[in-house]
């Protein structure tokens, strides 16, 4: 939720009708949720929480908020957080924590895709080259993610479980949603 609530404040960010006195006190707001979200993970987090989507979630809130606030330190987390997501895809474009979630494993690799992509795009719109970190690695898992929404049996063959169903796409804020990040 702090990702998509960073999302729409960034894209809000260079609207003319957010007034001075209101920007100044969203970046204070965003600057204190980035930090405890730093301290979180570093201190608090256990293991797989550290290497998991909700560390690319969290990726991608401190890169949106770094982009709004024009802090360095968050981007440049934002970035270790994704070089840490794709370098963790495998050759067959799967994500090990993810796959072990069983009948989720296909949920859970659509939904790791997401922050993946969308850090991406901002790290990229902020002149940084994300790619030169395992390269083709978040290509595998684009592809191995529109293959197993195309056919439901993909992940239940890898895991010998029914999968469950995917929630609705309009469940995401639009800038999060898989068509908007070039999945399809």
């Amino acid at each position: 939720m702090i990702a998509e609530t960073a999302t729409v404040i960034a894209d809000l960010g260079s609207d003319p009708l957010v007034a001075r006195d209101d920007r100044a006190d969203i970046i204070a707001w965003l600057t204190e949720i980035g930090s405890d979200t730093i301290i979180y993970f570093e201190t608090s987090a256990g293991p797989k929480t550290r290497r998991n989507n909700h560390r690319f979630w969290a990726g991608l809130a401190l890169a949106q908020i770094g982009r709004f606030t024009n802090n360095d330190g968050f981007v440049d987390w934002a970035e270790e957080t994704y070089n840490l997501g794709v370098c963790q895809i495998d050759e067959n474009g799967m994500l090990p924590l993810e796959l072990d979630r069983g009948g989720y494993a296909r949920n859970y690799h659509v939904y790791a895709l997401r922050p993946l992509l969308a850090t991406q795009h901002v790290l990229e719109g902020l002149g940084r080259h994300p790619e030169t970190h395992c390269p083709g690695a978040i290509d595998r898992l684009r592809t191995t993610t529109t293959m197993a929404i195309a056919d439901d049996g993909f992940f239940e063959r890898l895991t010998g479980l029914r999968q469950v169903a995917l929630p609705d796409e309009n469940t995401y804020v639009s800038a999060l949603r898989l068509n908007r990040l070039f999945v399809f």
